[in-house]
């Protein structure tokens, strides 16, 4: 089952998705989300990052003080694949000028992994993660 938001539930620590299995680092509070993976050198390939919102609706996400390119996958309130991107650093570049990446489709959920992994295992829309 996907965790919920600000109440803490549900003791999610996994992802399986496309037969990969991530070791989650859970993004739940508003100020867990707005640091998100900011001023990290490094992310280990089977490491990603969930962020939990309080229901669904269009996310956007910046680069904003992150090191690492990324992808992003998102996700509606059933777990399922909405949309994959991937976000490129922008070292330097002032706020009012960072790309915003918003959602295909409206979501609940988005997972943050090393840039490359969304295409190099399959991930795309209709795919259904699990939660443990």
């Amino acid at each position: 089952m996907p965790p919920d938001s600000e109440n803490g539930l549900g003791a999610v620590r996994e992802l399986l998705i496309e037969r990969h299995r991530f070791q989650l680092e859970v993004a739940r509070t508003s100020s867990e989300r707005l640091k998100g993976l900011m001023g990290r050198s490094s992310l280990l390939n089977d490491a990603a990052m969930l962020f939990v919102f309080p229901e669904e609706r269009i996310l956007s996400f910046w680069m904003k003080n992150t090191l690492i390119s990324l992808d992003i996958v998102f996700l509606n309130s059933d777990g399922v694949v909405v949309d994959v991107q991937t976000m490129v650093t922008q070292m330097g570049v002032p706020d009012s000028q960072l790309i915003i990446y918003r959602s295909a489709q409206p979501a609940r959920y988005a997972i943050e992994m090393n840039a490359g992994l969304g295409e190099e295992l399959g991930i795309e829309s209709g795919d259904q993660a699990l939660f443990h």
